[in-house]
Formats: C-alpha cells, sequence, structure tokens
C-alpha cells in the first residue's frame, strides 16, 4: 500500500513539472521580415561600365513596427529582380503606413540595356531600365 502511494505521489508531481513546463511563456520577439511594394524609383538611368549608379526606390511600409530594410538583387543577364524586405518589430504596431527611401545602387561591367525588376507583388514589378556605354 505504501509503494502504491508513492507511485501516485511520484506519477503527481511527474504531471504538475510537465504541467508547468507547458505553461511557462516563451518569449516572443515578434520580429519578421517582409518584403515591401515598390512605388517608385528615380535617378540617373544612364552611365559607363564599371561606374556605381545610385537610384532612389520608394516604398511602402506595412506598419509602424518597421525597424529597417535591405535590398535583394537576383540576376538573370541583363535583367535584375530587386525585393526591398523591411523588417519588423513588435508584437503592437499601428496600422500605419509610411512611404520610405532606400538606395540601390547599379554596377555594370558590360555596356547594354538592363532591365530593373522592382517587387510590387507577388505577380508584378516595376520594370525600369538602365543603359550602360
Amino acid at each position: 500500500m505504501q509503494n502504491v502511494i508513492q507511485y501516485k505521489y511520484f506519477l503527481f508531481c511527474l504531471l504538475l513539472v510537465i504541467i508547468m513546463a507547458g505553461c511557462t511563456k516563451k518569449e516572443d520577439n515578434c520580429i519578421s521580415v517582409l518584403p515591401c511594394p515598390v512605388v517608385a524609383v528615380t535617378g540617373t538611368h544612364t552611365g559607363q561600365v564599371n561606374q556605381p549608379l545610385n537610384l532612389n526606390v520608394s516604398y511602402i511600409t506595412g506598419n509602424g513596427c518597421w525597424q529597417s530594410s535591405e535590398l535583394k538583387e537576383t540576376i538573370s543577364g541583363n535583367e535584375r529582380f530587386i525585393e526591398v524586405n523591411a523588417t519588423y518589430k513588435g508584437c503592437m504596431c499601428t496600422l500605419l503606413a509610411a512611404t520610405m527611401q532606400v538606395t540601390y545602387t547599379f554596377t555594370a561591367s558590360q555596356p547594354g540595356t538592363y532591365y530593373l525588376n522592382f517587387w510590387e507583388t507577388e505577380d508584378s514589378f516595376l520594370r525600369d531600365t538602365v543603359y550602360i556605354q
């Protein structure tokens, strides 16, 4: 009988430990990285080989928790696919979207016509053309 009580006490303590471990609050930093739609690209669109061109890229943030942004570029021949990825930090964010700017630096090692495709939505891009002599 003593062994049964000890066994039940052990199971009760084990169950209590499992329940308490499951209820501990895990810290959630609420950090996310999402693409932002580009709305405008301004700057010089003609240049020379191996000379950088700086283009101002305007994009819309998703909410008030915006912290920073970075550009992700994929190259395919004379086409560039550019995505602005914004980092958001915060669990409770205002729904106020803002237009921000980032500089995209384009450098070509060969003369020609280059097509810059800036991400707008999952299936559309803002297409811009750069001429390099």
